[in-house]
């Protein structure tokens, strides 16, 4: 996709990995998994999602799914070459759940997922909260979301590769730390959505998801 295309502001650098990402899966028969993390309203969502747009311009709120029981649905049934947003997952896809009915279950999905060449997103609050084989060898790059300390609507974010994000797992976990590797570069990004997802559908959808998946978050623990 070229910048003139973009209906919202991709740097350069990432527009182009991206790009390349694209011709990858579909002529290599591959996919991508990404991490996107960060604090709760630095805007990591919306990042994710223009993120997502940049090679599935067919997104849509149908591929943006909050539950473990959305995301393997969407998964299973998904076409070749769709992005699919897995919001908040580190519900079944957590490091404290890793023993769990639930948790084995998604991470055996992804090891076996790798035919349908999907773009498959994962947004959480922290790298550290994700399950080892996910974070260290199942994904393919970690997109940090931050805040301006000076000015709170100031949104950019960092990118670890795959190399990086092995380092900071192993490195940072312990105290949850992300300054090893440092990572200097930084892109700024606008809160702004992809075409044909507004944020009151987008909200809606969250708000039923959690409140329909209170059944299921009790398998969580068995």
């Amino acid at each position: 996709m070229n910048k003139e295309d973009l209906p919202f502001y991709v740097a350069s650098d990432i527009l182009r990995q991206q790009n390349k990402a694209y011709k990858k899966v579909t002529a290599g028969d591959q996919d991508r998994l990404y991490v996107i993390t960060g604090r709760e309203g630095v805007g990591k969502s919306t990042f994710c999602m223009q993120l997502a747009y940049v090679v599935d311009p067919n997104l849509c709120l149908n591929n943006i799914v909050f539950t473990p029981k959305q995301f393997e649905d969407r998964i299973r049934n998904a076409k070749k070459f769709e992005a699919i947003i897995y919001d908040e997952g580190f519900s079944g896809l957590s490091s404290k759940g890793s023993i769990s009915k639930q948790n084995k279950q998604l991470v055996r999905l992804l090891m076996e997922c790798r035919q349908r060449n999907l773009f498959i997103f994962i947004v959480l609050p922290s790298f550290f909260l994700l399950e080892k084989y996910i974070a260290i060898f199942r994904s393919t790059a970690l997109f940090n979301v931050l805040a301006s300390k000076r000015n709170f609507k100031l949104r950019y974010y960092k990118v670890y590769n795959y190399q990086q994000k092995k380092l900071l797992y192993i490195k940072g976990k312990t105290m949850m730390d992300y300054s090893k590797p440092k990572i200097s570069k930084s892109y700024r990004f606008y809160k702004k959505l992809p075409p044909g997802i507004s944020d009151e559908g987008y909200r809606h959808k969250k708000l039923m998801s959690f409140r329909n998946n209170d059944g299921e978050t009790t398998e969580e623990s068995k």
